[in-house]
């Protein structure tokens, strides 16, 4: 199992309500608060942005992360930023 700390978090990434998290796949969303130094990183809040494919899903205290190649990213839907 994969543990996630705070400082392990690149950003969020905002995605669609009923995005589907697999390992193995990609997302797509909106970035805010990027920490990543790596490539084009930071990116200023609210890039769009596609990510890698996903190696792990995590889900700790009702929260979602996904881990790819070089990141880490909190996930919320559009809906949990919304209400």
């Amino acid at each position: 199992m994969i543990l996630v700390n705070e400082a392990q978090i690149t950003g969020t990434l905002v995605v669609r309500n009923g995005t589907f998290v697999n390992p193995g796949s990609t997302l797509e969303g909106h970035l805010y608060g990027d920490s990543a130094t790596h490539g084009n990183h930071p990116f200023p809040d609210g890039t769009h942005v596609n990510t890698s494919r996903i190696e792990s899903v995590i889900v700790r205290d009702s929260r979602v992360f996904v881990k790819t190649r070089n990141s880490v990213y909190r996930i919320k839907t559009v809906g949990e930023i919304t209400k």
